[in-house]
């Protein structure tokens, strides 16, 4: 099959060639293919035969434009102004080559050349726009309100203005009335429902979000983002099943982007098909080899493997990528606590305290291994510290009024049980019930102690009858 489509190819391009007789034919032929790399065949034969015809290089720049060959398109058109060094379009074209490319400076003395030259035209300040946006430079608004003048029925020029509003300004509102504008003007351009789609999440608007991803689906279904925009969207709803179709989709389309396995990994990490997301998560790494979080993940579902050792691996894979990464250092502390490496594993917890103080599930962990080194009074320290971050969250509270009655505290620890009852989601209750029951049993409170036994007993715990019938007879 391949060898028959290099044949067509090879026809296509003697044919192409063929047709044309001087080097305005050779030139006429290139503007009507649509194969960019025969278009500049054909180019390259109409320059050979007239070389001081200044358009021949504007038109094969722009084809090396769109092969992403910049810097050869910059030649071109730099030869295109030296022979003719009052047309803005050649500034223009070489404007859009500097800023593909990633140099701004560069573009935006082009596009300040092309607008001198010319100042009625609406696409040069567009562009201008677009480069002065990713200098941060606020007068991108203006640009693109000049555009607007000009050209009020273009709806590319208010997609910018939008886009230009959310990255410098963070006006989601300003830039919502330009997409919708410009979706208004334009309504069979899929990429502005995606990039609409886009701001409709950051305003977790998930639903119109997905009605918009949707439509742009509908509009171009073989565009590979489009399909991963919508996953991702999903995944945040965790409607994970669908996000995975969504994901094999575009990786049908695309099997080259390694965030479209790392992002399909994660749903398969959420419904715990943990073999699955490793094996996806390892081909993110094979794509993209330098990329921590990928490594961070792949260390999660190890834990869920009890793969221990290869979990180790992938966390110090993403400290060696990124060192100051507090939830590898977390997660590495876990896995030593596991296989019962308990100072290795506070020398974890207390790193990751260091970088990031402010999260209450760090202190629990380092909590936890202290109460298994049987340091209690270390671990009520680090679980009042999480209450303090989290004093909403009952398991915290229940730990701390463990290792209380394991020093005796009992009156703290029926405090913390009582804080914990308070807090609990029913269907847990019955146990804190019978464990404060435990400990007033302990302190002199058989009364007490009874009426939460039986408590717990009518919340449906077996163990409740048992203590019952040992204490409370």
């Amino acid at each position: 099959m391949f060898k028959n489509f290099t044949f067509i190819l090879f026809l296509l391009i003697q044919s192409s060639l063929i047709l044309a007789q001087n080097a305005e034919d050779y030139y006429n032929v290139g503007l009507k293919v649509t194969d960019n790399k025969v278009a500049i065949l054909n180019y390259n034969k109409a320059i050979e035969l007239a070389p001081n015809n200044s358009k021949y290089y504007l038109a094969r720049g722009y084809c090396k434009n769109n092969l992403q060959d910049y810097l050869s398109a910059i030649v071109d058109f730099n030869k295109a102004i030296e022979l003719n060094p009052n047309d803005p379009n050649f500034y223009y074209n070489r404007g859009i080559a500097y800023e593909w490319s990633g140099q701004f400076i560069l573009s935006l003395t082009d596009f300040n050349k092309a607008i001198v030259i010319d100042s009625n035209n609406a696409d040069y300040y567009n562009y201008r726009g677009i480069t002065k946006k990713h200098l941060n430079d606020q007068s991108a608004l203006l640009d693109f309100d000049k555009a607007i003048t000009l050209n009020p029925k273009e709806g590319r020029y208010y997609m910018q203005r939008g886009l230009t509003q959310r990255v410098l300004n963070e006006n989601s509102q300003a830039a919502m009335l330009d997409y919708n504008k410009g979706i208004e003007l334009n309504p069979n351009t899929a990429s502005f429902y995606s990039v609409r789609g886009s701001l409709k999440l950051s305003m977790n608007d998930k639903k119109a979000d997905l009605e918009d991803y949707n439509k742009a689906i509908a509009l171009n279904p073989k565009y590979a983002d489009f399909h991963y925009n919508r996953g991702k969207c999903k995944t945040i709803l965790t409607y994970y099943k669908s996000a995975i179709i969504d994901f094999n989709t575009a990786i049908t389309l695309s099997s080259n982007n390694a965030d479209y396995y790392f992002c399909r990994a994660y749903c398969l990490y959420q419904l715990n098909n943990n073999n699955e997301a490793i094996k996806d998560y390892s081909q993110a790494i094979k794509l993209k080899a330098n990329e921590a979080e990928y490594y961070f993940y792949l260390g999660l579902s190890q834990i869920k493997t009890k793969d221990y050792q290869m979990a180790i691996q992938s966390f110090d894979k993403t400290l060696e990528i990124n060192p100051n990464h507090d939830g590898a250092y977390c997660n590495r502390g876990y896995v030593n606590h596991m296989q019962l490496n308990f100072q290795l594993a506070i020398t974890d917890y207390d790193k990751a305290i260091s970088l990031n103080p402010n999260v209450a599930s760090y202190y629990i962990d380092r909590g936890n291994t202290k109460s298994s080194l049987n340091n209690s009074l270390s671990a009520i320290l680090d679980y009042t510290k999480a209450i303090a971050l989290s004093p909403n969250e009952y398991n915290y509270y229940t730990k701390r009024a463990e290792q209380k009655e394991l020093l005796k505290d009992y009156s703290g620890a029926i405090q913390d049980y009582t804080k914990a009852i308070d807090l609990n989601p029913h269907q847990w209750r019955s146990d804190t019930y019978l464990k404060r029951g435990l400990v007033k049993i302990s302190s002199g409170d058989k009364d007490g102690g009874c009426e939460d036994f039986k408590t717990a007993k009518k919340l449906g715990n077996k163990d409740a009858v048992k203590n019952l019938r040992k204490f409370c007879r």
